[in-house]
């Protein structure tokens, strides 16, 4: 019985409910708005609608509007042409037309209207009013999009100078007078409607410009509009210097960031410097090492340093340029780790014209260790790298006092060299910092013996007759470690042939040169042709009118060379020659000619002792001193 009386109630129930389900209306109900009219420009105007539906029955309906220059309520709107414009959803929606060809400065009015289930319902009437063309020849107009970098003009002319033929554009300058001999002219092709308009980038950030359109109505006769000015944005950017990272005894990371506030796309470069001495934004800018780096996408930026001291204070610096202005971080430190040693390269003491002493500083706390020191030396190459694939590596022991030093000679004169201090630790080498030094400028005395030339008081690369100065391969401008075949310029890689200066009947690479060419001549090169090598017939001239005499001169042997006619003299050391890296001095004095004997000799002055003194020979490629004459 329960579950009888149970069965018969939710029936009962269900039925209550459907009797109070209200049934749903029979009618549509709509509603219409007129939107604002938008893009109004002097013959144009997009005007706009909207609709709310409900309980349509049909699937979709039409949207029309009614426009009119007189009709200004909804009765006199509807008795003009309905025009279509699409269709929307049965629940509504959003529509819009585009006008045409209407009249300037000419007010117009609209209904925006919906037609569904064959009714249809208005909204309410708007207007808007076209824009009134220009009066004035040409008229500068408004700026807008304005940046720190750029701008973008605008103006209108008359539409009596609506043709492509007439050229339009504005002047833009710093200086308010506009004189078109001092501004910028840019033409612009952006031209509908009786106005124009042109962007300009690539301006000076918050500096104040001033503009003005034109029209080139005859070939040089313009017309322009008023003066007229804008000041571009201000830069804003901030830099952010980092705490260093992987900080070791040679090594780190320096990091940075950078924000920039700019709609504009700036350019931006981002470095940083650094220092062990200098503290300061000023400092680190005049004093410090600049590195370059590249910004991410996140606006962070970093670099590696190496070749760092140990046990040393560093102070760096972040910075960016951002279009025109420079940004600076703070200046931060960090500290190198030590080393259990240590290697400085010290200053070098230059001495002369071809002699410097480089010095250094090495110690070493390791017991036990392999501890050595050496040199890197090169005129060429700056880098640790270059250095040691192409420098000279010098041996050298320590001091008591830990330091190190090598007299350097045979240097090309008013040359740079790179040097490095190294210390070898259990076999491993390990570097200083890179240091150089610039060789002294030639000076060369001229000394009259009352010949046809006048000899130089000292060889070239000495600052003193008893010098021996520097040693040159004959027809070459450089000194070198290595005189021999396989070294010399004029000779085949293998050191069979001559390739230069050539008489030999059967040979591939005969030139019949047999004096130097001015280029090949060392004394004219470092002395831009007010000095050269001598002749043959110099140093005959020398040996006939001169007397020589085997003597010795503040420790060093040599021949002085007295004047027959004026008794005034000179004195040629017995410096020797280079062969391969050796050097034979001490009683041979050899100096080179500008002309060639046989197959690879060269005229020169030869002497040993006194017991031989002639006009004799030398192998080219072996090093000789040179002893310039000039006129």
């Amino acid at each position: 019985m329960r579950i009888i009386r149970a069965f018969f109630l939710a029936i009962s129930l269900i039925g209550i409910l459907l009797s109070c389900n209200p049934e749903a209306p029979e009618e549509h109900q709509v509603f219409c708005t007129s939107g604002e009219a938008v893009e109004i420009d002097y013959f144009s105007a997009r005007i706009n609608g909207s609709a709310t539906i409900y309980y349509a029955k049909e699937e979709k309906a039409n949207a029309f509007f009614y426009f009119s220059p007189s009709a200004k309520d909804i009765a006199s709107l509807k008795s003009t042409e309905r025009i279509a414009a699409g269709e929307i959803s049965a629940n509504g929606g959003s529509f819009d037309m585009v006008l045409n060809d209407l009249d300037p400065a000419t007010k117009y009015y609209y209904l925006a209207s919906v037609v569904i289930d064959g009714d249809e319902f208005v909204g309410q009437v708007k207007s808007f009013s076209t824009r009134d063309l220009p009066s004035e020849s040409v008229t500068t107009c408004e700026f807008s999009n304005l940046t720190e970098c750029s701008v973008s003009l605008s103006a209108s002319f008359h539409p009596q100078y609506d043709n492509q033929d007439v050229a339009k554009g504005f002047l833009y300058s710093v200086n308010s007078s506009l004189d078109p001999s001092d501004c910028e002219r840019i033409e612009t092709v952006k031209v509908s409607d009786y106005s124009y308009s042109a962007d300009i980038d690539g301006l000076f950030s918050s500096t104040k410009y001033y503009y003005k359109a034109y029209i080139e109505v005859e070939p040089l006769q313009y017309k322009y509009g008023e003066i007229k000015s804008f000041t571009t944005e201000t830069v804003k950017a901030s830099v952010v210097t980092l705490e260093a990272s992987e900080v070791n005894r040679h090594e780190c990371v320096l990091q940075g960031k950078l924000e920039v506030n700019s709609k504009a796309p700036l350019s931006k470069t981002v470095n940083f410097y650094y220092s062990k001495t200098a503290t300061t934004v000023e400092a680190l800018i005049a004093n410090g090492t600049r590195k370059t780096s590249s910004l991410s996408n996140e606006g962070t930026f970093t670099v590696n340093l190496t070749g760092l001291d140990d046990d040393e204070t560093y102070y760096f610096l972040a910075t960016a340029h951002v279009h025109d202005k420079d940004f600076y971080g703070d200046v931060a430190s960090f500290k190198t780790l030590a080393y259990p040693y240590k290697v400085s390269t010290l200053g070098a003491e230059v001495q002369g014209v071809s002699v410097c002493t480089i010095n250094g500083t090495a110690i070493c706390n390791i017991e036990g260790a392999q501890f050595s020191t050496f040199f890197y030396v090169s005129n060429i190459d700056n880098t640790i790298e270059g250095l040691v694939s192409n420098g000279r590596r010098i041996e050298v022991d320590r001091n008591d006092d830990n330091s190190f030093s090598f007299q350097l000679t045979n240097l090309n004169p008013q040359s740079k060299y790179y040097f490095v201090a190294g210390c070898v630790v259990d076999g491993v080498d390990h570097f200083a910092s890179i240091s150089s030094f610039n060789t002294g400028k030639l000076v060369l005395e001229p000394v009259d013996l009352g010949l046809s030339v006048k000899w130089s008081s000292c060889n070239i690369g000495a600052s003193k007759p008893e010098e021996y100065g520097c040693y040159y391969a004959w027809g070459e401008l450089l000194t070198k470690e290595v005189y021999n075949k396989l070294t010399y310029k004029w000779f085949t890689p293998d050191g069979t042939k001559i390739t230069k200066y050539n008489g030999i009947l059967w040979s591939e690479y005969r030139d019949d040169k047999f004096e130097l060419d001015p280029e090949d001549d060392v004394a004219q090169v470092l002395t831009d042709g007010k000095w050269r090598m001598p002749s043959t017939q110099d140093i005959r001239e020398l040996f006939e009118k001169c007397t020589w005499e085997y003597t010795t001169r503040e420790g060093v042997t040599g021949c002085l060379v007295t004047s027959k006619i004026n008794n005034n003299s000179i004195f040629i050391p017995a410096s020797g020659v280079y062969n391969g890296t050796n050097l034979y001095t001490g009683k041979l004095g050899n100096v080179f000619s500008t002309f060639t004997m046989g197959d690879d000799s060269a005229r020169s002055i030869y002497f040993y002792e006194s017991e031989r003194l002639e006009l004799g020979y030398s192998y080219r490629y072996l090093g000789h001193p040179v002893r310039p004459v000039c006129n």
